[in-house]
């Protein structure tokens, strides 16, 4: 696959770049939201660890507009990292708990 690539209009992605580094939204504005919507029951599966923005509390976005969006806050629980999700008008924290393990 070339470096980049720009997705025809018959395709799934339309308004998306193929790059080497996965897919991207095309276009000029500012904010482009990007949905994978898989077929029938299909699932949304990743082969590899999800990551997720992080922030801090101060810098992170507004909650009220981003209900159901989850981030990763480095200081989110009382100065220690955690999971958080936006109810619409708060970030909420999902504590985060022991390490994994095995047994």
């Amino acid at each position: 696959m070339s470096a980049t690539k720009r997705v025809d209009k018959d395709t799934a992605f339309l308004g998306a770049l193929y790059t080497k580094n996965g897919i991207e939204a095309d276009g000029s504005d500012t904010n482009i939201d990007m949905t994978l919507t898989p077929k029938g029951t299909g699932q949304v599966v990743a082969a590899a660890p999800v990551v997720v923005p992080t922030y801090t509390v101060a810098g992170a976005p507004d909650a009220t507009l981003n209900a159901g969006a989850l981030i990763y806050v480095s200081n989110g629980d009382a100065g220690s990292a955690c999971f958080a999700v936006s109810d619409g008008t708060d970030w909420l924290v999902l504590s985060l708990g022991l390490a994994i393990a095995a047994a």
